[in-house]
């Protein structure tokens, strides 16, 4: 639970659209960059675990 105090007209329906607005975009960027996080990561370790079999391959030639 996040208890953060926005202050703003909570009666209007422009505020309240303006508000759920901001946080689901932040929400959305949240998410894309712990996607390109993952294929970083997810990259890398495919990165070295082939640099690793070319060094195990070359080790027994």
């Amino acid at each position: 639970l996040v208890d953060f105090p926005i202050p703003a007209n909570d009666d209007a329906s422009k505020s309240i659209s303006l508000i759920v607005k901001a946080i689901s975009q932040a929400v959305e960027d949240g998410l894309s960059e712990r996607k390109v996080d993952k294929e970083d990561t997810e990259r890398k370790r495919s990165e070295e675990e082939g640099v690793a079999e070319k060094i195990a391959a070359d080790s027994g030639e």
